[in-house]
């Protein structure tokens, strides 16, 4: 293990013995990454285990997104890897998908929506990168790859967003600092603006949680 958060999030998801699929099994680098995985004990399953059609058409038809559409697009939709892979894990087959490898991330973040949905709890799909310096500090970066300009609530959500994914992998608690290419309000315009706002809803949201900005 490179550092000590890789570790703890091996060893998590091995002790959990999750079902995780990378569908995009024709990428060599896919291939690749499976046999690593298999070595070291996870369980990852194959994308032609699941292969029931009719299942997956029929599950798909109680989909919004699916309304109006002729048997041929629907036969053509659930026979794409990534979108198997959706149904399988929205049906409980299994835990867990990695994908975008091969496919874009507009598309896996819409088939995700369009399949498995969104977070009750939760307006927006937002990103984040989980990264480990040299020295072995932590740091979660978002958003990162999916809302460009985002709005103040839209801040606020990330935020928090962020912070729930860093407790996860880094098991510490998350220290929350918005960033803006303004120190301490030193510039006045409308972005810096925003992540001021953005600061005074999530202080009164989440006033548990250290943050600045």
């Amino acid at each position: 293990m490179k550092n000590k958060f890789s570790k703890y999030i091996l060893n998590k998801i091995k002790n959990k013995s999750p079902k995780i699929l990378l569908p995009e099994q024709d990428d060599p680098r896919i291939t690749q990454a499976v046999d690593i995985m298999k070595d070291m004990g996870f369980n990852i399953k194959s994308i032609n285990e699941f292969n029931n059609t009719d299942k997956y058409i029929e599950h798909i038809k109680n989909k919004k997104f699916t309304n109006n559409w002729t048997s041929k697009m629907l036969c053509d939709y659930v026979s794409i890897p990534l979108n198997q892979g959706l149904i399988a894990l929205d049906l409980g087959k299994i835990d867990g998908l990695v994908a975008g490898a091969k496919t874009s991330t507009a598309e896996v973040i819409k088939s995700s929506i369009r399949i498995v949905g969104v977070n009750k709890e939760s307006k927006w799909i937002s990103s984040s990168f989980f990264m480990v310096s040299p020295n072995n500090i932590a740091y979660t970066f978002s958003d990162c790859g999916v809302i460009p300009e985002p709005s103040s609530e839209q801040l606020v959500s990330i935020a928090y967003q962020a912070s729930i994914t860093h407790k996860m992998l880094a098991n510490e608690d998350p220290k929350i600092a918005f960033l803006s290419f303004s120190t301490k309000g030193s510039a006045d315009h409308y972005k810096v603006k925003r992540i001021r706002a953005a600061v005074q809803k999530f202080s009164k949201k989440y006033p548990e949680i250290v943050h600045d900005g």
